[in-house]
């Protein structure tokens, strides 16, 4: 019998029980890498679009409504795609863990966020070892081009900016209070 991993048409369910876990995580593993790898592809198509203008070769006004009306992505996961595409363009070595598949998506499309060129090294290690969940509350609190952990003197990573479209009448009952 094939490996599982070369020969897609196996991967159903009724094919997959009898596995190994070891079998199905490697297959969910590279499962997950080859939709990073993909993603990336589809964020470096809608840059190009978008700086070619081909997008109006489809009648869309721009590579997002591209990506929603050709693609039938959802606009925020096609401003994802391109957004990290965009950022990667500057970080070689998260660039080849992307094309690579040794990076899972949620991690990256955090990482891109807050690494340069300088940090990107740190940011990969990091990403190995810890969680997406554990990845995103540091990134929450670094700064751009930062580490995790170095001070923020603009204490600009931990604050959070609410807002609101008041009423004169509620701005004023909310600004007695």
């Amino acid at each position: 019998m094939k490996s599982p991993i070369t020969n897609p048409v196996h991967w159903r369910l009724d094919t997959l029980l009898p596995m190994t876990h070891e079998t199905i995580d490697q297959l969910a593993r590279s499962s997950v890498g080859t939709l990073t790898s993909y993603r990336l592809v589809v964020g470096r198509c809608l840059l190009a679009f978008h700086h070619t203008r081909a997008y109006k070769k489809h009648g869309c006004s721009s590579a997002i409504h591209y990506a929603a009306s050709v693609l039938g992505m959802h606009p925020r996961e096609a401003r994802a795609c391109r957004r990290v595409a965009d950022r990667l363009q500057s970080l070689p070595e998260l660039t080849l863990a992307a094309e690579l598949g040794k990076m899972p998506w949620a991690k990256l499309r955090e990482i891109v966020r807050k690494a340069s060129a300088e940090t990107e090294s740190f940011w990969l290690r990091l990403a190995g070892n810890h969680s997406y969940k554990e990845i995103e509350v540091l990134i929450r609190r670094t700064p751009f081009g930062s580490l995790p952990g170095e001070v923020d003197p603009e204490n600009r990573s931990c604050g959070t900016e609410l807002r609101c479209s008041l009423s004169p009448q509620v701005f004023t009952l909310l600004e007695h209070a």
